[in-house]
């Protein structure tokens, strides 16, 4: 009987269920194997230094059969080395020495010369060989924010790059986190396929004249891709200074296959907020709801107050301002994530956004609310929110940041979504009963949800936060107690402990 030959697709099935590292150990099994390692090996490929490793990679990647296997490319420009190296040969030192005499400067130039060479060296090895790599779908370009960089590399890991070769003629996605000041390399690039575009703005102390012309070069290059651009992501960072977003979105037109938008900026909205205030729809109000018919997904999220303060106390409810707008013209939003730190006041700061989530409640899906502690009182009401809806409320996702995990919370939950799948909840407090120190009060909610069956609630991934403190373990205590509880979940996957002080 002739051996029975195993189609590649189910070793390829296995390898799935295998770490990646092990793989390269493998690939002397069979040729499956070793086309499988190969393929993990090759198909994500950093250049994030320029060693031994990073030439022979290179010079391995003009093979077309390895260089057929890169799907993602990801450049970090690295700093090269100011030290010029002695000539080998003995007349030319002498003469490097009397030159250093003659010329006060000669070290300096001699320097700056050999970090010259180099980058050309660098440049050139880099260009030669990610522009020959024609099925990357993924392209990420990061600066670490430091503030002594080479121009050359991101000049020509834009420009050249995306604009006079053929890299980036099958790019999908793009990832994006350079010195604003080299965004209008970016003018004279386009990008056929490109749907995601994932930008992160860092301006510093560059005057606002400057970053406004940055800008305007930027939004050249995002309205070239009117045709494709499926999903726009924009993070702006707390230490950028002279920043108004409201003037990238004011030129941005409109995208008719954009399908998910995602902003990220500081919580006080010096970056988004209008100087003169915001008595009529701001720019980036405008841009989002110029896209109310095809928005999938919105996510509002915030990062730590910015350096530059905003004089009107109004620009911290800017998420809420946006999320007045989003009603049911928006009939294909199905995806939320809004982070609510700044509702951490009166409880009508919570009911106005309770409200403005009303309009919309009924179509989501999935809903994430981060960075505020929710108390049990505001988790209810979040849930008849959902009871209370005209339509059928079909949430399947939801994650929440808990002021405490008790058995009420989890009643709560397990009666008011019953269609709920997948649930994420972090927390700094487990209550169990009304007195008690940690350990007690892990072993009083212990107690009382092992009484507890959610027979039909349809969770099948619940994840929660580990302990902060080093004198009780939560998510391991909690696993065998919960699983019995929820007939349909089987485990508990933990999430990062929240700071005590966040």
């Amino acid at each position: 009987m002739p051996p029975c030959t195993i189609p590649f697709d189910v070793w390829s099935i296995i390898a799935e269920y295998l770490p990646p590292d092990m793989l390269p150990s493998l690939s002397q099994v069979n040729h499956a194997f070793y086309e499988i390692a190969q393929r993990v090996k090759y198909q994500v490929t950093d250049l994030v230094t320029y060693d031994k490793n990073t030439k022979r990679l290179l010079t391995e990647l003009k093979n077309p059969s390895l260089g057929s296997l890169v799907r993602t490319v990801h450049i970090q420009p690295w700093k090269v080395s100011d030290l010029a190296k002695p000539s080998p040969r003995r007349r030319c030192r002498v003469l490097d020495t009397v030159r250093s005499l003659v010329n006060a400067d000669y070290a300096m130039e001699r320097s700056k010369a050999a970090v010259e060479k180099r980058l050309r060296k660098h440049t050139r090895l880099v260009l030669d060989t990610v522009s020959r790599l024609h099925r990357v779908i993924e392209y990420r370009i990061e600066w670490d924010e430091t503030p002594s960089y080479h121009a050359e590399f991101f000049r020509a890991f834009l420009c050249p790059l995306l604009a006079d070769t053929s890299f980036g003629h099958g790019l999908v996605k793009f990832s994006l986190k350079v010195p604003v000041e080299r965004l209008p390399y970016l003018a004279a690039v386009h990008l056929p396929q490109l749907e995601e575009l994932d930008v992160h703005l860092y301006t510093d102390n560059i005057p606002s004249q400057e970053v406004d012309y940055c800008l305007d070069s930027f939004a050249v290059f995002v309205n070239n891709l009117y045709g494709t651009l499926r999903s726009l992501a924009v993070t702006s960072t707390r230490s950028s200074k002279n920043l108004n977003l409201n003037h990238l979105f004011h030129l941005l037109g409109y995208f008719p296959h954009l399908r998910s938008f995602a902003l990220s900026t500081p919580c006080n909205g010096v970056h988004v907020w209008p100087q003169h205030g915001a008595n009529a729809p701001f720019p980036l109000q405008i841009f989002i709801d110029k896209h109310h018919r095809q928005l999938q997904e919105l996510k509002l999220m915030c990062s730590s107050i910015g350096t530059v303060q905003v004089p009107d106390p109004e620009a911290k409810d800017w998420i809420r301002r946006i999320l007045d707008h989003v009603d049911e013209r928006y009939r294909l939003l199905s995806r939320l994530e809004v982070d609510i730190r700044n509702l951490r006041g009166t409880d009508s700061e919570l009911n106005d956004f309770l409200a403005s989530l009303g309009n919309i409640v009924n179509q989501l899906d999935s809903l994430v609310l981060t960075e505020c502690p929710l108390r049990k009182v505001d988790v209810e009401r979040l849930i008849n929110l959902f009871a209370q809806s005209t339509g059928q409320a079909d949430l399947r996702m939801l994650a929440l940041r808990v002021q405490c995990l008790s058995p009420e919370v989890m009643d709560l939950l397990a009666y008011g979504l019953p269609l709920l799948q997948r649930l994420e909840l972090t927390f700094t407090e487990v209550k169990g009963a009304q007195f008690g120190n940690r350990s007690e009060q892990l072993s009083a909610f212990l107690a009382r949800m092992s009484g507890r069956r959610y027979v039909d609630w349809q969770l099948l991934r619940l994840a929660l936060s580990e302990s902060p403190f080093n004198d009780v373990e939560w998510v391991d205590s909690m696993e065998p107690v919960l699983v019995e509880s929820i007939p349909s979940l089987h485990h508990v996957n933990p999430l990062p402990a929240l700071s005590l002080y966040a």
